[in-house]
């Protein structure tokens, strides 16, 4: 993100350092006197949330208060997590080869086109069928129930 006073006028994203409040100021300076960055870390300041927060690039974490503070959270970089986020979708998408589906069919009973294509994305692993994973078999057997009725 861009954070010079020429990129705030020309783009009108987020907040020059310039334009920081003094009482933000103050009690950042008085936040790293008390709780010094340790050796390695380095302060960055964040245009878009119109504050500072503290980088280790040796680790690629990160914290909003400094990593000495009792209330600090130190946590991964964005781009890092994004990239592991990316890597967890890419996986989760992938579907594996197609496995015959052996079908459990009461005697005289068809198996509807919704209910086969339900087992097979049961099989494949789609989440939202998951979610109503029901034995083939148990849904007949409530279907004829409600058939008697």
């Amino acid at each position: 993100m861009c954070a010079s006073e020429y990129c705030f006028d020309h783009w009108q994203e987020g907040m020059p350092e310039s334009r920081l409040t003094p009482l933000y100021l103050k009690r950042r300076k008085r936040m790293l006197n008390k709780y010094p960055l340790p050796e390695g870390w380095t302060e960055v300041y964040e245009a878009g949330m119109g504050r500072h927060y503290y980088w280790c690039p040796e680790t690629d974490e990160v914290s909003w208060l400094s990593p000495r503070h009792p209330h600090a959270v130190i946590g991964e970089s964005a781009p890092k997590m994004a990239k592991e986020l990316a890597k967890e979708r890419e996986k989760d998408s992938y579907l594996p080869p197609p496995v015959s589906v052996i079908e459990e069919t009461a005697i005289g009973t068809e198996t509807t086109e919704k209910e086969t294509k339900r087992e097979e994305m049961i099989v494949y692993g789609t989440r939202e069928e998951k979610r109503e994973e029901v034995p083939l078999m148990e849904r007949v057997m409530k279907r004829q129930k409600r058939a008697r009725r």
